[in-house]
This record gives structure tokens, sequence and C-alpha cells, in this order.
């Protein structure tokens, strides 16, 4: 018998539904509210909206450094079950985060008419860049929060309700933008308003997880600058990445109002929302990738990391293949609602978006940063955070001022490849020097001296060969002594036991690994949340087995993680 992908797929496929929606959500908002913008007042306001974008991103990136590399040293700690420290990164981070907050929107006050002639340079296009850019400003510290929350409550195993609050902002978003827009005549000011409520909404929403007694915690007192460096050098790589996708949408929009002019800037526009869009597929495969994977890393299961990488890399393909299709299939039909309806722009729109899409598929490797960050390739993150923002946007520009003929949005795609070119011989040597990791991807086969990693349909008849072959792995792998194996499978017996009488698994996941004298057994269900370590409701003293159980595990741990329980003890042979 060997480990099934079946319970780690499930863990993923339980994040990746609400990951989706959530990001499903914030992209069909934003993807309305281009559609207001452009056929309420026109292709130009949306544009100027589209200008702006660079800003938002650098908030964002800003954000990640801190909040995604706090997220994934939480999950870390939640997997090795320490909650202390999990609590301790969870505290030094949103500190740091909100006073960020604070500062983002007092910068309308210090630098607004700054930044709008650093992001245009078209005066028919300013106006509307001012007036959205000023007002956004002011919803920075509810932006930056809501985006951790969506972190942080995400790997606390809260995704639901990170879904539920995405879903109720976007809605205020979009009913807020109709009725500023429409019936108040805000313009784009009205669109940037109703951006800043619908994150108060979504934060609100998501600050109710923390009433949960299990939850993460807060506490000044568990402020630790020792903390706030791992989790800066943790974050490093996607908030690099993250930052210069600024940069890329700056360079982006300048080459094209500088080489194409009004009509190229609304054609790189749609571009730019396709690509949003595009992030319900690619932003709902990290999210969900990312957690799922830190927990698994944290409690040792470089397996489990591996099939669920292989799992996330695969949806994220099949999605974004057909997501491209539709692009290249259909390109005059995207520009059209888009309100592009001038012969000469939408010329250029359907050449452009039939183009961009190449570089739309190739975007999805970006979940490679994580992939690469869990387990310090931290010269790979890098190459990936830095190349595949920036290279893109640089072939393009190159492509605008050197017409050499072939057209210009070929460079977001050649870009890309040069990425891949650029990390292929550094992971062919890693590979080569290392053969006890999986090609491509990196990641340890496994990390013990001697592993036993099975999956067993949640049946009674199952257990008793699994047991032989648990004792025979003991003894003969791991030369226990016969007492010390069979104490063992004892524990691995009652406790698997107990998950198939009183949950609904349908497997169970049964990980034994030794280093040294020191044995770790993980057993995973996919049951109904049920803790052996309790008393039962229905007994009025604990079985005899559990009895058991509890003198032969003194560390016994139970958690409910990712809609499985996890059961967990130490033992030295």
């Amino acid at each position: 018998m060997i480990r099934s992908a079946k319970l780690v797929n499930k863990a993923f496929n339980g994040f990746l539904l609400a990951s989706v929606l959530t990001v499903l959500g914030s992209q069909a908002g934003a993807l309305i509210d281009a559609l207001m913008l452009s056929h309420f007042i026109g292709a130009d306001a949306m544009a100027g909206v589209n200008i702006t974008k660079p800003v938002t991103q650098l908030i964002f990136s800003l954000t990640c450094i801190v909040a995604q590399g706090g997220a994934m040293l939480t999950g870390m700690a939640i997997g090795n079950q320490d909650k202390r420290q999990a609590n301790g990164v969870f505290s030094t981070s949103f500190a740091v985060l909100f006073l960020m907050g604070l500062v983002g929107s007092m910068l309308p006050f210090i630098c607004g008419d700054g930044l709008v002639h650093l992001l245009c340079n078209e005066p028919t296009l300013m106006v509307h860049t001012s007036k959205y850019l000023n007002v956004q400003l002011y919803g920075a510290l509810p932006l930056i929060l809501m985006l951790a929350l969506m972190m942080y409550v995400a790997v606390d195993g809260a995704p639901k309700l990170v879904t539920k609050a995405t879903i109720a902002s976007e809605i205020t978003h979009v009913v807020l933008g109709f009725i500023f827009l429409k019936f108040c005549g805000w313009g784009v000011m009205g669109a940037a308003w109703a951006t800043n409520i619908s994150y108060v909404v979504a934060v609100t929403l998501m600050l109710s997880h923390f009433r949960e007694k299990e939850s993460l915690k807060f506490s000044l007192g568990t402020f630790s600058t020792t903390s706030l460096g791992k989790l800066l050098l943790m974050g490093l790589p996607m908030g690099i990445s993250t930052s210069l996708i600024a940069v890329r949408m700056l360079g982006a929009n300048h080459a094209a109002m500088t080489y194409m002019g009004a009509h190229g800037m609304e054609a790189m526009a749609v571009c730019a929302t396709l690509l949003s869009f595009s992030m319900i597929i690619i932003s709902g495969t990290v999210n969900s990738y990312t957690p799922v994977a830190t927990v698994l890393k944290g409690s040792d299961d470089n397996r489990g990391v591996a099939l669920v990488s292989r799992h996330a890399m695969a949806f994220m393909a099949i999605g974004l293949g057909v997501y491209v299709a539709l692009m290249v299939a259909f390109p005059g039909t995207f520009a059209g609602i888009f309100g592009i309806k001038d012969p000469e722009a939408m010329k250029i729109a359907r050449v452009g978006i039939a183009i961009h899409a190449f570089n739309i598929f190739m975007q999805g490797f970006c979940i490679l940063i994580p992939m690469y960050q869990i387990y310090s390739h931290k010269t790979l993150s890098l190459i990936v955070s830095i190349g595949q923002p920036l290279l893109p946007m640089a072939m393009f520009w190159l492509l605008c001022a050197h017409p050499c003929g072939i057209s210009p949005w070929w460079g977001f795609f050649i870009g890309q490849v040069m990425v891949l070119l650029v990390i292929a011989p550094y992971i062919l040597y890693k590979y080569f020097t290392d053969k006890s990791m999986t090609p491509f991807l990196l990641i340890p086969r496994k990390n013990a001296d001697h592993l036993f990693d099975v999956t067993i349909p949640a049946r009674i008849e199952e257990l008793d060969s699994t047991m032989k072959d648990v004792q025979h792995f003991l003894t003969d792998e791991c030369k226990a002594t016969a007492q010390e194996a069979v104490a063992t499978t004892v524990v691995i017996d009652e406790l698997v036991q107990n998950a198939i009488k009183h949950g609904t698994a349908s497997c169970i996941d049964i990980r034994v690994s030794a280093t040294g004298k020191q044995v770790k057994v993980m057993l995973h269900d996919d049951g109904r949340p049920f803790n052996p370590t309790l008393q039962p409701a229905d007994e009025g003293d604990d079985s005899m087995g559990l009895k058991i159980v509890k003198g032969l595990a003194h560390d016994l741990t139970y958690t409910h993680t990712f809609s499985q329980n996890v059961m967990s003890y130490t033992t030295t042979l």
C-alpha cells in the first residue's frame, strides 16, 4: 500500500472553492466597475482608472511582504501544533500592517498630485486619474487589513468566511458603484468611494472569526522583532513579485500611451482587466495551495506537499487553458464588451487581446514562488519574483520602441519564456546535485531516515494487515524492540478504530516517520470532527482503549484542520 493523494487533494479542493469564489467576487466587482465606467462615462474613464492600478498593486505588494510571509510561518506553526508561535507571528504582522495602513491613508495629503503626474502622461486621461486616485488612497488602511485578514483567516481554517466576506463586500461595491455613478453623478470618485466602503464591509465580517475560542489571538505583548525579520524574509519574494507587477503596469501603460496613444491605452486597459480576471484561477490556486502546503511542510510531510503541488499545477493549467482559448478565439467580442467602438481602437484591441492571452497562460508560473520559498530555494524564488513582472514589460517596451516585424504584444509572452530559460539551468543543477529531490519542483522526497506512509479505506477489516505492516516497519527498518513496536502499533490501532467508529471518514492517512530514535505518528481522516482525547459523550468514563493510548502516548494532540481530523504524537525508541 502507498499514500494516495485523496486527503491532501481534498484539503486543497476545500480551500479551492472558497478561494475561487473569493477571487471571483473581487474580480467580478472590478470587471463590473470597468463596465460601468466605460458605459456610464466612457472608455477614457475606464482607462484613467486603470492607470491608478499600480498604486493599488504597490499597496498589495507591501501587504504581501508582511502578511503573506506571516501567514506562511503561521501555517507552519499550526502544522507543527505550536499555537503560541502562531499567535506571536500573527500579532507582530498585524501591528506592522496597521501602521502601514495609517501611513497609506495620509498619502493624498503628502504627495497626491505628484503621484498623478508620475502615473499619467496623457492629458485626456489625467482628470479621471487624479479624481479616482485621491479618493482611492483614503481606503489604504481598510484595504491592507482586508488583504491580510483574507490570508490569516484562511490559514486559520475558515476559508468559507473569507468567501462570504468577499462576496458581501463586492455586492456592496457593485450596488454602491451603480448608485453613485448612475443616480448621484459622482463620476470616477463615486466608483472610488464604493470601493473603499466595500473594504470596510469585508474587514468587519472577517473580524468576527476571532471571537472563536480556538482562533488566532492578537496581543501586543507577543510582538517580536525576531518574528518580524523571519516573516519579512519569508514574504519578500512574493512581495517583490507583486511590487514589480506595479512597475510592470506603470511601464506597460507608459509604453502604450507613448507609442500607441489613447487607443493603445484603452486596449491595454482591456488586457489588464482580462489579466486581472484570470486571477480567479491563478490567485484562487495559489491561495489554496499556500496554506495547505505550509501546514504539510510544518508537519514534515514532504510527500503531501509534492502531491498537492502537482494537483494545484494541473488545475491551473486546465483552467487557464480554457480561458486563454476563449480570448484567442473571440478578441473582438471582449473588446466590444468593454465599450471599445472606434475602428482604430478595435483593431489595436483585437490584436492585443489575442496575443496577450498567451502571456496570461504563462502568468500561472507565479505558483513557483511559494513552492520554492517553502523549501528555501530562495534564489529560484527571487528570479521568478523579479523576472516574471519585469521581463515581459521590458520586452513589450522594446518592441514598441524598436519595431522588428512582429507585434509588440508578443513582448509579454517572450519575456515569460525568458524567465523559464533563466531558471532552467539552476533547476537542473540543483536536481542533479541532489537526486533526493523531485524534478523541477525540488521538493525533498522525505526528510526522515525511515518513512511509512499509506492511505487505507476507513474499514475495520483493513486494520489487521496494516498494523502488521506498521509493526514490521518499526522492527525491521527502525530497529525498534518488539515491545516498542507493539506499544506504538497499539496506539495507532486504537486511534484509527476511533476514527472509523465515531467519524464518517472515507479513508485514513497513516504516517509514521523515524529520525534516529525519535518516531512521529500522524493520522489524518476526513470524518466529522471527533477528538478522542476528550471523554466520549456517551460513556461515563474513558474506554479501556483510550486509557491505554493516554498511558502510552503522553504528548497526544488533536486538531481539526482543513475539515480533517489530525492526531499526532512523538515517542522515543
